[in-house]
């Protein structure tokens, strides 16, 4: 009995086994190498309210490139600041960051790396046509100085009240850009089911330690309010 002829059955039964263990990830929605595709994000978090299945996502399935092994800890690259292309064949165009991807060192800019993506229409059986940006690598791209008006490099420094600022290789300070200041999603409105802050600030308990009195910023600010 050859060896080649012992060793048969055992692995056929080793991949049974293997198919049988992907087909049970596949069950319970994992991702399993040559599996096919799987419902779901590709990588961490929850796919976008708007989504059931990666291929519904046109803008996402772009723009979540696969997470790297080490990703960057220390950004100088912000959403919002003004870049330009230093190397690859899009070498010296200028766009704002559109979104900032640091599971997978990359960043998105206006403009620049624009790939066409069809997307299934609901109503329609013909695809439509999707022109976007696709990430590059933050390492492709420099913050333009404010003042040189150059692709720089740029280093953290203190000022002397100890605020922490970005700064050009010309000593310039790289202001942070007024996205960031902005909320992505914006808060509700007042709605009958809030309080109101006249009785949020109300006195419910008798000050028997003087504690208002003690306290008289507190106090204008109580009185004020009532």
């Amino acid at each position: 009995m050859s060896l080649r002829s012992a060793s048969t059955p055992v692995l056929r039964a080793a991949t049974s086994v293997r198919t049988l263990a992907n087909r049970a990830h596949l069950a319970v929605g994992k991702r399993v190498r040559r599996g096919g595709g799987v419902p779901g994000a590709r990588y961490g978090g929850k796919p976008s309210t708007e989504m059931a299945h990666r291929s519904e996502s046109v803008l996402e399935s772009i723009r979540t490139p696969k997470p790297v092994f080490n990703p960057i800890k220390k950004w100088r690259v912000l959403r919002g600041d003004l870049v330009q292309v230093i190397s690859g064949p899009e070498r010296g165009k200028r766009g704002r960051v559109l979104e900032v991807v640091r599971a997978a060192n990359r960043v998105v800019v206006e403009g620049v790396q624009l790939v066409n993506k069809y997307a299934p229409q609901p109503d329609s059986e013909r695809k439509k046509k999707v022109r976007t940006e696709a990430p590059i690598y933050v390492s492709r791209v420099a913050v333009v100085c404010p003042v040189t008006d150059k692709p720089t490099r740029v280093s953290y420094r203190f000022l002397e009240d100890g605020t922490k600022v970005r700064v050009s290789k010309a000593g310039a300070v790289i202001p942070r850009p007024d996205i960031l200041k902005r909320r992505r999603k914006e808060r509700p409105d007042d709605s009958p089911k809030d309080t109101a802050p006249t009785v949020a600030l109300e006195r419910t308990f008798e000050d028997e330690d003087g504690l208002y009195d003690k306290y008289a910023g507190f106090k204008a600010l109580i009185d004020s309010k009532a």
